[in-house]
């Protein structure tokens, strides 16, 4: 299975957990409606608070769905490694 974690980048405490995160803190596991707010920055604020640290175990067609879902442009001409290099920060 696909494991994607996430490094913050900007401090957040997160309503739904009630967890606060500092700069730097790791999350492991996203629920996929929480991406659209502490990713791609639709919140209040307008600001993205994380951001993918690392992929794990993904084929090239995982990567093109993680980048989809992720809004991350990718063609599934590129190799693993240019995908990985545009998802990952």
């Amino acid at each position: 299975m696909t494991k994607i974690v996430y490094k913050v980048v900007n401090p957040f405490n997160d309503k739904v957990t009630e967890k606060s995160y500092q700069k730097g803190d790791i999350i492991e596991d996203v629920a996929d409606d929480r991406l659209d707010a502490l990713y791609l920055g639709n919140n209040p604020y307008d600001k993205q608070y994380i951001v993918i640290k690392s992929i794990d175990d993904a084929t090239k067609s995982e990567l093109v769905d993680i980048a989809e879902k992720h809004k991350v442009e990718v063609s599934k001409q590129d190799t693993k490694a240019e995908m990985l290099k545009a998802l990952v920060k």
